[in-house]
């Protein structure tokens, strides 16, 4: 029992370091990218911050929270190499989920 609800615990942290690193990709090349200056026409940015906003939403907040949970998740884990619990953290942070839907 121990062993497989380790497992799926790695498992959680290991998609989320992945999602936090591919939410910073989408920040830092295309975010940054479309938000920059246009090289046709250098006073203007390539897209308007309407539509950088219409495109990524929320998505830097969404990154800060994948942030800090993924900390909070690899805090417990040193303090509890094994068989750590994690519940509690997502009780924590359900209500900044809403983030997604918005």
């Amino acid at each position: 029992m121990v062993e497989r609800r380790t497992k799926s615990q790695m498992e959680i942290v290991t998609s989320e370091r992945t999602y936090r690193s591919n939410l910073q990709i989408l920040v830092d090349i295309y975010m940054k990218t479309l938000s920059g200056p246009n090289p046709a026409a250098p006073h203007a940015s390539i897209c308007s911050p309407n539509t950088i906003q219409s495109i990524f939403s929320n998505v830097e907040l969404i990154l800060n929270l994948s942030n800090e949970l993924l900390s909070k998740i690899e805090k417990r884990m040193k303090v509890m190499n094994t068989g750590f619990f994690l519940a509690d953290i997502f009780v924590e942070f359900t209500p900044f989920f809403k983030l997604y839907i918005q």
